[in-house]
């Protein structure tokens, strides 16, 4: 059930992989984990990087559906320039 809601709507994905990277770096000490600084600042970059990355899958995408929706050159010209 979760992976079908998480497949469905990016922004939750976005939402939950934000919560669990910064979870897991505020309660380190709590959690027993004692990450290193390296540790930390690794997670902080694979979190950003999906963030990057998943926003723009996300905007590519919906450019290319307004191309689809389109008739004719211009007018996909003019939705891919937006």
């Amino acid at each position: 059930m979760l992976e079908n809601l998480l497949a469905n709507n990016p922004s939750l994905k976005r939402l939950l992989i934000v919560v669990a990277g910064s979870a897991l770096v505020a309660f380190d000490k709590k959690l027993g984990l004692n990450l290193s600084d390296f540790a930390i600042g690794s997670i902080t970059t694979m979190v950003t990087g999906f963030l990057a990355q998943s926003a723009y899958k996300e905007v590519q995408m919906a450019k290319a559906d307004a191309a689809a929706a389109v008739k004719t050159p211009t007018d996909a010209a003019k939705v891919l320039g937006q």
